[in-house]
């Protein structure tokens, strides 16, 4: 059944669920689209299904290795695609108003939640001539349209007509409320209970569960929460085990409103990179903001 044939009127999908559709299309590969995106292939992959859940239409046939777009996925790329470049021709022709001590800042929420914010204070401090505008998006930065001086990206370091440098690696690692069970946690693995884990459909358990020696299929949890920090708050509110990332945890691990569980940790293939575009004339301001993310991250 259409997704459009409720009483009410359906919801807009997601720009980012578009941005994927376009790029699939004309890839004919979720790996390749989600290169591109900077996303991984599952991500590309769940906002696709989303985006058929929410028009009730099939876009993709799976041709031996080939996701082949129907002739609907087509027709909506090619309008998508105009609908683009119509926002990027505003975007253009819109004034540009900056101020020359300001950095226009984009980067995941989840890392202006859980780590940035409680340091701005230290930043100013450090640099009290640089003002922070801060965007909190999962949209990729466009630094030719969108107004954005740098960003924090979560990937593999390479983005086309971009300078970038490592700020940290990352690990995969489950924790858990003190709290959960009334504080009767899982001692060991064989204690361990799928009903207890937190989905995410950004990062699945399946290579945590590989290192873990568990031969589980991937888990089906009843809680599904694809933001990273409203996970970790899910976890801290009791709600079961959630697998995170070191860097998103580290201040509710410190303040023990998490514990980690099991010595067991995976690493992953992405990091967090800052990322500017070449030639910026933002540079001395760029590389005062790198410096104190990499010492800052480098703490232990």
């Amino acid at each position: 059944m259409s997704a459009s044939h409720g009483s009410g009127p359906r919801r807009p999908p997601p720009l980012q669920a578009l941005r994927a559709l376009e790029a699939a299309v004309r890839h004919e590969s979720y790996t390749l689209a989600a290169e591109e995106l900077a996303l991984t292939q599952s991500a590309v992959s769940h906002q696709l299904r989303e985006l058929e859940a929410l028009l009730g239409e099939t876009l993709f046939r799976r041709v031996g290795r080939r996701m082949v777009p129907t002739a609907q996925a087509r027709a909506m790329a090619t309008r998508i695609r105009e609908g683009l470049h119509m926002l990027e021709s505003a975007v253009e022709r819109a004034p540009q108003r900056r101020s020359p001590g300001t950095l226009h800042l984009s980067l995941l929420p989840s890392f202006a939640f859980k780590w940035l914010v409680p340091r701005l204070g230290q930043f100013h401090a450090r640099y009290p001539e640089i003002a922070l505008d801060i965007r909190a998006t999962l949209e990729l930065a466009d630094f030719r349209h969108d107004g954005v001086d740098v960003a924090v990206r979560y990937g593999k370091g390479h983005w086309d007509g971009a300078e970038s440098a490592l700020l940290a690696r990352e690990t995969l690692f489950a924790v858990a409320s003190p709290r959960l069970h009334q504080g009767r946690l899982p001692r060991n693995l064989r204690e361990l209970r799928p009903d207890d884990l937190i989905g995410n459909p950004f990062e699945p358990w399946t290579p945590w569960l590989r290192a873990a020696g568990l031969d589980w299929p991937e888990p089906h949890p009843r809680l599904v929460i694809g933001d990273a920090a409203l996970l970790l708050e899910a976890a801290v509110s009791g709600q079961g085990i959630a697998l995170t990332r070191e860097l998103l945890a580290r201040d509710d691990l410190a303040a023990g409103r998490l514990v980690r569980l099991f010595d067991v940790a995976v690493q992953d293939g992405r990091a967090y990179w800052l990322v500017w575009p070449k030639g910026s004339r933002k540079l001395p301001m760029i590389a005062a903001l790198r410096q104190w993310l990499q010492n800052e991250l480098q703490r232990a």
